[in-house]
């Protein structure tokens, strides 16, 4: 079995006491990363869907590289509309490059892919034609390993209207080619700040509240609630998979089994 951590949406500025919507986003993921190092027994990485920082600068990055170094995990990161390819290459991978970052790795007999949903200066998604071809040739190569896949924008609508206009803008191109190779069996995404699970033709799709600040599930309009933080534990192994969701200062709760989730009708 493997476990890992799911986070997004950290939002956080080069100055650690700036506030956006009146939330402090950079003492809010010292509480996360607090109590993800208090985990035991301790997952075996963290992988982020986006949104890393709130203004692409590079700055920003240098101050969630710093503070990252407290997390006792090794991380993955996917890049959200709010990020830059360049300023986070340059911080973290000190590299000049505007390439985008998507990539796949092992671990045991599961398969992780990580895609590349930014379209700079836009806060729509895309997964364009090079990115895709890549994606049907690695799922092809590793067709007989249980997938997961990480994305920051939601490829289905969540029925929030304000929402819903900032989604991936070619949902059917990525779907098609998950249908196609058969193997993705999870799907983890960020950008909603807000937890969502369904399943959807065989496949689960989970997201999760932002470590920052948070956006109500019932508003049509954009509104920010003061609601707690929070991280998604998973557990891997063969075809199964648990999770639990944990909210800053509260406990894990468990979520339900796949049979038990609502199916998404699209």
């Amino acid at each position: 079995m493997v476990s890992f951590i799911h986070i997004s949406d950290l939002h956080i500025l080069e100055d650690p006491e700036a506030t956006q919507y009146g939330v402090n986003c950079y003492y809010r993921l010292e509480g996360v990363i607090a109590e993800i190092n208090a985990l035991q027994p301790r997952p075996s990485f963290a992988i982020i869907t986006g949104d890393l920082v709130s203004d692409g600068r590079e700055g920003s990055y240098h101050r969630l590289k710093s503070l990252l170094h407290s997390l006792k995990v090794p991380v993955h990161f996917a890049l959200g509309n709010h990020d830059s390819r360049r300023a986070f290459r340059q911080a973290f991978l000190n590299e000049a490059s505007e390439e985008p970052l998507y990539t796949s790795f092992d671990h045991g007999d599961l398969h992780f892919v990580i895609l590349d949903s930014l379209k700079e200066g836009k806060p729509t998604g895309e997964i364009d034609r090079d990115q895709l071809s890549w994606l049907r040739s690695d799922l092809d190569k590793n067709r007989a390993k249980p997938t997961l896949l990480f994305i920051h924008h939601q490829i289905l609508p969540i029925r929030i209207r304000w929402l819903d206009e900032l989604k991936l803008e070619n949902p059917d191109d990525l779907l098609g080619a998950l249908e196609e190779a058969g193997n993705v069996r999870w799907v983890f995404y960020g950008h909603v700040h807000q937890s969502r699970l369904w399943r959807y033709k065989g496949i689960f799709f989970a997201s999760v509240p932002s470590t920052g600040f948070q956006v109500p599930d019932h508003s049509q309009t954009m509104m920010v609630t003061d609601d707690p933080p929070g991280f998604r534990l998973v557990e891997v192994w063969g075809k199964g998979l648990r999770t639990a969701l944990k909210l800053l200062g509260s406990g894990l709760q468990p979520g339900p089994s796949f049979e038990a989730l609502p199916i998404y009708i699209r």
